[in-house]
């Protein structure tokens, strides 16, 4: 098999902001996603969004600003809105390649991280049989791709007109018109974010 690594990036928008590559045994896809949340996190956003996204899902505060998603054709994850950060599996020539069948199963094991964990057999069989079903109408074009890096993009400049659209310029402009550096104060907050936006 091929040398592989992961290969980090991370974007703004579409403006790159981060890249580091590592060899691929060094993080699990598990801690892959953990380590792709953390760098979300820490790019842009607040302790409040960092616990709505750590809240139980359908609850008040609940956010899916920390999702990990999975490209099913490409070896690439990525998690966060904007910015957001992408963890691609690419060869010597940090190219992104659809693997072989041989090569998934390979990986797979490869990343598997603790031989003992214990596994539902229904939930497995249930998932193999989505997955080849899924893998089916990729190969008999019944589904199209789009490279995860292309989506992301698309999500974040969605989700960067959608936090302009809720800006309130003239409450911002006053903040900064102030004389002498004052401190916030009560009153300044923005207003509570709504689900969807």
């Amino acid at each position: 098999m091929k040398k592989l690594c992961w290969r980090i990036r991370g974007y703004d928008s579409l403006k790159p902001i981060f890249e580091r590559t590592v060899e691929l045994g060094q993080f699990t896809e598990n801690q892959m996603g953990h380590l792709l949340m953390a760098l979300a996190a820490k790019a842009g956003l607040s302790y409040d969004e960092i616990v709505g996204a750590y809240a139980k899902r359908r609850t008040k505060i609940a956010n899916d600003f920390l999702v990990v998603q999975r490209d099913p054709k490409y070896p690439s994850i990525s998690c966060g809105l904007n910015p957001h950060f992408v963890a691609s599996v690419v060869d010597e020539n940090g190219k992104i390649t659809p693997f072989s069948e041989e090569e998934r199963a390979e990986l797979a094991g490869s990343l598997i991280e603790s031989p003992d964990a214990t596994v539902d057999q229904v939930a497995e069989a249930a998932w193999n049989e989505e997955i080849a079903r899924r893998i089916e109408d990729i190969d008999s074009g019944k589904a199209k791709t789009v490279p995860l890096e292309e989506v992301r993009a698309r999500i974040s400049t969605k989700f960067f007109a959608s936090r302009k659209a809720r800006a309130d310029f003239k409450a911002f402009d006053k903040l900064m018109g102030r004389r002498d550096g004052k401190r916030p104060r009560a009153g300044d907050e923005l207003p509570p974010r709504t689900r969807g936006e």
